[in-house]
């Protein structure tokens, strides 16, 4: 089954509580699925659970999602669970052909915050490539945070990954750790 979620706008917010199971994401987006607008914004906000046997992710997006706009703006934050246990408590986490794309005046923002020695933002973690891309005059910013030595942000572990912009647009990454890399690039 494929998810297509067409709108004028797009909110969604979520923030996982529970404790004691496994692989409590804030937000997931799984297999081909698609979020688009025209002209409204596309919010996600996910902040992950305290699972103490998995990961805790803010917001995931897995096997071939896709979020695009023409001149709305995307606006994507992500902070990871609270568990000490477990791991990769990362804010975003984008793996396996995830695409991020404005074709018009919208501006891309992803925002993450990492807890317990995870990433603020990790893009692909294996073969497939992935892209943040504005072919128009939009904006990219991309903000991690990463904690306990992790990177703030991570980009292109294992993998092609495609942060552009086409048109007038800049693009601005910016990446901090307490103890760590803020940036870690290919």
């Amino acid at each position: 089954m494929r998810f297509v979620l067409t709108r004028e706008s797009c909110n969604m917010s979520a923030t996982v509580r529970s404790g004691g199971v496994q692989y409590n994401s804030g937000i997931a987006l799984q297999g081909n699925g698609i979020i688009q607008t025209r002209a409204g914004d596309i919010e996600l906000v996910g902040v992950g659970g305290a699972s103490s046997t998995g990961s805790n992710k803010g917001v995931v997006a897995l096997n071939g999602f896709s979020v695009s706009t023409v001149d709305g703006n995307i606006s994507i934050s992500g902070v990871g669970g609270t568990s000490t246990s477990g791991g990769f408590h990362n804010g975003i986490e984008f793996r396996n052909d995830i695409h991020v794309i404005s074709t018009g005046s919208g501006d891309i923002e992803l925002h993450g915050t990492g807890l317990q020695s995870a990433r603020g933002i990790l893009i692909a973690w294996t073969g497939l490539s992935s892209s943040i891309r504005s072919e128009g005059t939009g904006n990219i910013h991309l903000d991690g945070t990463g904690i306990g030595g992790a990177p703030g942000i991570d980009i292109g572990f294992n993998t092609a990954v495609d942060v552009s912009v086409i048109g007038g647009g800049s693009v601005e990454i910016t990446g901090v750790s307490d103890s760590g890399d803020g940036v870690v690039l290919p």
